[in-house]
């Protein structure tokens, strides 16, 4: 959606096309490359589990473990604080000519939070999701006026009580890892249900060398240099430059 703000006219130009366009939205994550990242950071909201360990896996290879090295933290939906945020998120989305929102990161309920602290219910999740659908569905594309739309982006042991709720559904690996059959109630409904896959000979070395992105180790304290990510104490603009 950041993308699609900043260039609006390709959302411009898909349109022209009779195309319809989804954007991308991190509704349970917030990263520091996202534009809203400012008003994350100085209201302290910047303060969930890190990715990487709210993941973990201690049965896992440390290659497996290793993919989710990501300078991302998780966000509890369930706070309407926290909630209304993610609804100007979708308003940005509409705003910028995207004609619905594929929310990722929406199984809170499924890691682990750490500190002591018990993972929001998955009921509490079911409700905040049922309620940013209706904010969805109170706005309406500025092409063509239709219904804006929410997706549920993988967490498939949500599918049979979101299908009803949500539009369309977007699935990672839904072949590989064999869970694409948990989305039927999306078809039962006449729903579309899209499905990525990540071949492995796709992969550029590159994507391994991002800014960001794998350069943070799990042990690290905040404030540790090599680890900037990590900290909370590193200076405001490192993380809020244009």
């Amino acid at each position: 959606m950041w993308h699609a703000n900043n260039s609006r006219h390709i959302v411009e130009g898909l349109h022209d096309l009779g195309k319809t366009v989804i954007c991308y939205m991190n509704l349970g994550a917030v990263q520091p490359e996202d534009c809203d990242f400012k008003t994350w950071y100085t209201s302290n909201k910047w303060m969930g589990p890190w990715y990487y360990d709210a993941n973990f896996n201690k049965n896992a290879s440390k290659e497996e473990n290793d993919a989710n090295l990501y300078c991302e933290r998780y966000v509890d939906f369930t706070d309407p604080t926290i909630r209304n945020l993610m609804k100007e998120r979708m308003k940005i989305a509409r705003d910028a000519g995207c004609d619905g929102v594929d929310p990722d990161n929406i199984d809170i309920s499924g890691i682990k939070w750490g500190n002591g602290r018990n993972p929001p219910s998955p009921k509490s999740v079911f409700e905040a999701l049922t309620d940013l659908a209706a904010y969805a569905h109170s706005m309406t594309s500025t092409y063509k006026g239709y219904k804006f739309m929410i997706g549920q982006k993988n967490a498939p042991e949500m599918a049979k009580d979101l299908a009803a709720k949500f539009d369309f559904a977007v699935l990672e690996r839904g072949l590989e890892k064999n869970f694409a059959q948990e989305f039927f109630p999306y078809f039962n409904l006449k729903k579309p249900v899209i499905d990525i896959e990540y071949p492995a000979d796709l992969l550029n070395d590159d994507d391994k060398n991002q800014p960001c992105n794998l350069q943070r180790d799990s042990s690290c304290a905040v404030g540790d240099t090599k680890c900037l990510c990590r900290g909370l104490n590193a200076p405001l603009d490192k993380w809020t430059e244009s």
